[in-house]
Order: structure tokens, then sequence, then C-alpha cells
């Protein structure tokens, strides 16, 4: 399973061209399992400028898998991550990284991603990062 976040999903719908973006395509076109999050769900439709273009989106993205908390065992552990980035000087920008993160981690799931905290995630923790083909 590979989870892929907000950062990718809005490199796709603006059409940045990134390699993660690339990377993104040939995966659904691909027989792995991609999957999102509410965090990461929620990070995309946020950024839309209507209702059309959210409701749009949102159809799009519901057709991935959609991971829910198993358990309060994953906002334990987005406390855990944070609290070892942070003696380590890692400062991570808002709660929702750390809450994708914890899902991965718990489901020993990949992450496709644009956003330098989960690289300082994965330094801290056994959180798998998937990197485009080069």
């Amino acid at each position: 399973m590979i989870v892929v976040d907000s950062s990718v999903w809005i490199d796709f719908f603006r059409g940045s061209g990134t390699p993660q973006e690339s990377e993104l395509v040939d995966l659904a076109r691909s027989d792995h399992e991609l999957a999102v999050t509410g965090p990461i769900l929620t990070e995309v439709l946020q950024g839309c400028g209507s209702d059309a273009e959210a409701e749009q989106i949102e159809k799009h993205l519901l057709d991935f898998t959609m991971l829910q908390p198993e358990s309060e065992l994953e906002y334990l552990r987005a406390a855990l991550i944070f609290r070892k980035a942070r003696s380590r000087g890692i400062t991570v920008a808002g709660l929702g990284d750390l809450l994708v993160a914890s899902a991965c981690l718990v489901r020993d799931a990949w992450l496709l991603h644009n956003d330098r905290d989960f690289d300082n995630l994965a330094t801290v923790s056994d959180l798998k990062i998937w990197k485009p083909a080069a």
C-alpha cells in the first residue's frame, strides 16, 4: 500500500509537473493499492476554489482506499513521533503530517510525498518513503 500525501495530490490537480506527480500517474496505472487519509482529504479539499471543484476532487480521491484510524494507537504514535523529532531539533509544521505518518507506520505502508517534513520524520521513525522512479 502507498499513501499519497496531499502535497502530491495538489501538484497533480495543479499540473505542476513534479517527479512525484508523474510517479502518482504511473502508480495509478499499476497494480499498487493507493490510499489517502482523512487529513490528506481535508488538506486537498480546503484548497479548492469552489464547491463544484471540491465535489469533483472529492469524488476522485474517494475512489482510492480511505484509511480510518485503527485505534488510539495512531494518535499516540503521532505524539511520540513529534516528541522524537523535537528532541532532535526537528520542527514538524502540523498535526496533519504527524497523523499521516502515523497511519503509514501502523500499516507498514509507503508514503509518496513532496513535503520535506516527511523526510525529516523518516529520520526519527521507520516511516517508509516511496521515491519517484528516476
